[in-house]
């Protein structure tokens, strides 16, 4: 098979380069051709579509997978090269939550991924798209995306559960709710409300809140949640209410499946986030429109 390694050398604390090449030896000596790209200082230097298309000029086919190693960051970064060369992706997990690769199953154990590649196995997986750029597990306004954004203004590298704790604490302190407008399917569910919106394509979420904890990857739908919410002391009341997994029995929550969703922040500046990675800039006079792109992505499944 024709397999290209994506790595990102920071995550798994350092050791995502060594790994990948372990696993890349590892496959070229089962008789494998394996092309191995690390992740440049900017999306602009990025090799990967080169090396995707690589196979096409070679043997007249695409690559036949694309195994990322890295977090949900390194993967969301990889999915406009992996839609377009329409190339099914593996997930070797090495960042901090691994949402992606908790959905289907996937771990660091070279032999799950023999039996993956050996099998054949693929999903068509659904793709939601913010303004034109796709994510796989979340697009999310409100604390939460503050807190991401606010760890970017300062990262530096790999980062740990432990990174999250001052800016959550600075965001606790001054947390920022903003009135959102959000119309779902042609529907308007808020208007000018303050509040927490989840639109989500997997049920995944950071710590496993799960707050779409009935969103598949696979019906061709997005969840959408929101929380109306002032205080941080309401929003602290809505986190244990996800913990315990009622917040689709609180009448003044909203759920709701939807194809397109619009969220327009009236005026006031919006911070939002795509699959845990800071989106920017900040919301504008555009609003966030969002779709889903049904089976756009192909994922290649452990046995």
């Amino acid at each position: 098979m024709n397999l290209v390694v994506l790595c990102n050398p920071k995550s798994g604390r350092g050791k995502g380069a060594r790994l990948a090449q372990q696993f890349a030896e590892s496959l070229r000596a089962d008789g494998h051709h394996v092309h191995v790209v690390s992740i440049p200082k900017s999306a602009e230097e990025s090799q990967l579509p080169g090396a995707l298309a690589e196979g096409r000029r070679r043997e007249g086919r695409p690559a036949d997978a694309l195994i990322i190693f890295g977090g949900d960051g390194t993967l969301h970064h990889s999915l406009p090269a992996a839609i377009d060369a329409s190339v099914p992706i593996y997930h070797v997990p090495l960042g901090t939550e691994n949402l992606f690769a908790r959905q289907y199953g996937m771990d660091r154990s070279l032999e799950r991924l023999r039996s993956a590649l050996a099998r054949g196995s693929v999903v068509l997986t659904d793709v939601g798209l913010c303004n034109g750029r796709p994510f796989v597990i979340m697009c999310s306004v409100g604390p939460d995306a503050n807190v991401i954004h606010r760890l970017a203004k300062v990262r530096s590298g790999a980062i740990t559960h432990l990174s999250y704790v001052r800016p959550g604490l600075a965001e606790l302190r001054s947390p920022g709710f903003v009135p959102l407008t959000i119309t779902i399917d042609g529907e308007e569910v808020a208007s000018k409300r303050k509040g927490i919106v989840v639109v989500s394509n997997s049920r995944q979420y950071a710590m496993r809140l799960d707050p779409a904890h009935r969103a598949s990857m696979t019906d061709g739908l997005l969840d959408v949640v929101f929380y109306p919410c002032r205080t941080r002391f309401r929003a602290l009341g809505w986190l244990f209410t996800t913990m315990m997994r009622q917040q689709t029995r609180r009448r003044d929550v909203v759920y709701r499946h939807a194809r397109e969703v619009t969220i327009n922040n009236c005026g006031s500046p919006a911070p939002y986030q795509l699959d845990g990675e800071a989106a920017g800039p900040e919301i504008g006079i555009a609003a966030l429109r969002i779709s889903i792109a049904p089976g756009a992505l192909k994922v290649l499944v452990p046995a």
